[in-house]
């Protein structure tokens, strides 16, 4: 009994104490990888697992600028494949089936990805665009949501906001493949189910990421200003989508038409300014 006191003894002498706050860096609390005091604490005798190859790298090395530079790859191709889909479509909308060509005013987004045209034409070129186009786009919110709490862990309150602000932007992602793959000619209630629930999730994402931006020391407030500027978009275009002019009506058509050009381009533009800020902080080496 004596010899294990002892040995605990020796154990308890030789074994590093290790401070209760975690500094990177050799301890430089200033460093580009610090990390606040909040962020991880270390109990003795557990070693502190920060630093090159420690929780924090890992973590860094794990994400990066690549899920943020995804997303603004995934910005660009939808812009550019529905622009290529516009000039394939053959013609046909709500308010004249008989028309040719696409109308940027007239016709809607989900009219590209239609698999035969409301004056009955075929449809598969820009159909495969568009699919392609809004895939991509989901997939590319889901990246950049999945990836962006990184910035926010430094306290709760921020934690929480950007990860349930996460969770409904994974959501919305996801809603945006859905409209994708079920065409309006085709699946016309699921089409239209998924389009509402993809915008009404992104309306409470940019809320939450607003008031977490804000509300971080470290970030930038100008991007605080876009989601602040997005989410007034976003609620007067649900709106629009509920209560705004039918379809009855080619003054509806153009007004309902128009408004989601201007949603969908300042989604794009939103997440595309959003990436670039996360790209341009994990430069800068900013750490939760």
């Amino acid at each position: 009994m004596r010899g294990t006191t002892l040995e605990l003894l020796h154990l308890a002498r030789d074994t590093p104490k290790v401070s209760a706050h975690c500094k990177p860096n050799g301890g430089d609390e200033n460093g580009p990888d610090a990390i606040g005091a909040s962020a991880v604490l270390c109990y003795y005798p557990v070693q502190c697992a920060t630093g090159e190859g420690g929780i924090v790298e890992k973590r860094r090395k794990i994400w990066g600028k690549r899920p943020f530079q995804l997303t603004m790859m995934a910005c660009a191709q939808f812009v550019v494949l529905t622009a290529l889909a516009m000039l394939i479509y053959p013609g046909g909308g709500r308010a004249d089936p008989t028309s040719r060509g696409y109308s940027f005013f007239s016709n809607f987004f989900s009219e590209l990805g239609l698999t035969v045209t409301r004056s009955g034409t075929p449809n598969s070129v820009s159909a495969i665009l568009f699919v392609t186009a809004l895939t991509l786009a989901g997939l590319g919110l889901v990246l950049f949501f999945v990836a962006a709490p990184q910035f926010f862990w430094q306290r709760r309150t921020l934690r929480a906001l950007s990860v349930l602000g996460s969770v409904l932007g994974v959501i919305s992602g996801l809603c945006y493949v859905g409209v994708a793959f079920t065409p309006a000619n085709l699946y016309p209630v699921a089409h239209g189910r998924f389009t509402l629930w993809a915008f009404q999730a992104l309306l409470v994402v940019a809320v939450f990421y607003s008031a977490a931006t804000l509300l971080n020391p470290g970030y930038p407030k100008v991007y605080a200003l876009v989601y602040t500027l997005f989410a007034a978009l976003l609620a007067g275009y649900v709106w629009l989508m509920m209560s705004g002019p039918g379809f009855g009506t080619a003054r509806g058509v153009v007004i309902q038409a128009t408004g989601q050009k201007i949603i969908v381009y300042a989604v794009i533009v939103c997440m595309f300014i959003q990436s670039y800020g996360a790209v341009r902080l994990r430069r800068r080496g900013f750490e939760a």
